[in-house]
């Protein structure tokens, strides 16, 4: 098999990978790649149809990828940190040409990974310069300041489209249980009602506009960015207890994702607790959400063999699709498990968009079948969810813990005689 070689920037402590911190299942070449060298017919053909720029071996790289071609390491292309960033920024200048180019390498492409780095990494980018003291020093500061460098290149060689379409994201909200009911063991998939319709106020009080399926659908479509501040209500498993407060927010637009085999039934994953039925659902579409599929029986996906993973994924857009024709077909992996074969059979299925449970926002450069979430927990205060809703990340660690601690306290002092 042939092999071809990627040679990355080196700077004075070595190549420079990307600010990363949701790192994608389907994303760049880290680092990005400043020349290729391996067979001519490879390369050549990798390059058809592509522009002569600093961003092209990164396309490259990527289409040979796709054809299987075995890519390794090659040597290091020494540069000073001026150097450096001079060369980041021109490959961000030439990357809007490069994936106008070759639209489909998109999810693939630095220039698409927008949504990958943090919320803060984002603020930075968007302040511009490549010296402050919040980039800090040492190889995370120069790290830092190589991806300012090349988003300030895409921002000078995209045009006003090109750049909202970049930059423009989604947060999409993950439920399960509303009902307040906080059984054990489901302290952390359940939500009391009211907190939930204090949560709406709040989107609404905030101005976020709800998405819904058709807008997520049409973000990874390419054919607009989301407007600002676009959230995604979604809910998996459709307890019947989610269904029914789901209905009456109607007009969030929410997508509940449906093990079809189990409507009107019960949830053995979950302790037997009942799924809205047919006539429960159809309600919800009739009041503005959305049904997804869920698989048939809520089945961990890796783990089925080749043909009971067709009937599941197939069998479930058919239902959805039976009660919804025309909506989009949208997908939620069970237990958020999914690896690349799940992946390609749910893109065979006909499913235009699915969703994990990995947290971070989503963009028009994120994959469609690899799709974030943040879940909501009860023990979020109106601040915590705020956050959420905003960035699409978990809390921080220590306020995550203290919300925790807080909440532990209070069912302590409701159990106590």
């Amino acid at each position: 098999m042939s092999i071809v070689r990627l040679h990355p920037v080196a700077g004075p402590r070595g190549p420079v990978p990307l600010a990363v911190a949701h790192a994608p299942l389907v994303g760049p070449l880290d680092p990005t790649p400043y020349s290729l060298s391996g067979d001519p017919s490879l390369l050549a053909r990798a390059r058809e149809g592509l522009p002569d720029t600093p961003a092209t071996a990164e396309a490259m790289a990527v289409r040979l990828r796709r054809e299987g071609v075995e890519l390794a390491p090659g040597e290091p292309v020494a540069m000073d940190t001026r150097a450096l960033l001079r060369w980041t920024a021109a490959v961000g200048r030439a990357a809007p040409a490069v994936a106008a180019a070759a639209p489909d390498l998109l999810t693939e492409l630095r220039v698409g990974s927008w949504f990958n780095a943090s919320a803060r990494v984002r603020a930075l980018r968007r302040l511009g310069g490549t010296r402050s003291p919040a980039l800090g020093v040492g190889a995370a500061g120069l790290r830092l300041r190589a991806d300012r460098a090349f988003w300030a290149g895409v921002r000078e060689g995209a045009t006003s489209d090109e750049w909202e379409r970049l930059t423009r994201g989604y947060t999409v909200l993950l439920y399960h249980r509303i009902a307040g009911e906080m059984k054990p063991g489901q302290e952390r998939l359940d939500l009391p009602p009211a907190q939930f319709r204090r949560q709406l106020a709040v989107l609404r009080r905030l101005r976020f506009h709800a998405l819904g399926a058709a807008g997520a659908a049409a973000v990874h479509a390419g054919v607009a960015p989301p407007p600002r501040r676009s959230v995604l209500l979604t809910a998996d498993d459709a307890f019947l207890d989610c269904a029914l407060e789901l209905t009456r927010a109607g007009a969030a637009l929410p997508v509940l994702f449906v093990p079809t085999a189990h409507a009107g039934g019960a949830a053995d994953w979950a302790g037997g607790e009942p799924v809205a039925d047919w006539p429960q659902l159809d309600r919800l579409r009739a009041a503005g959400g959305e049904l997804g599929a869920h698989s048939r029986t809520h089945a961990s996906l890796p783990d089925l063999d080749d043909a009971t993973l067709d009937r599941e994924l197939r069998g479930s857009l058919a239902d959805i699709a039976a009660r919804a024709p025309g909506a989009p077909a949208l997908l939620a992996y069970p237990h958020g498990r999914h690896d690349p074969r799940v992946r390609a059979a749910a893109r065979a299925a006909g499913a235009v968009a699915a969703f994990g449970t990995r947290v971070g926002a989503n963009g028009a450069g994120t994959d469609p079948w690899c799709l974030r979430r943040v879940g909501v927990k009860a023990h979020d205060s109106l601040p915590a969810f705020v956050f959420k809703a905003f960035t699409g990340e978990d809390l921080p660690g220590p306020w995550e813990r203290r919300l925790r601690r807080r909440a532990e306290r209070r069912r302590g002092r409701r159990s106590s005689p």
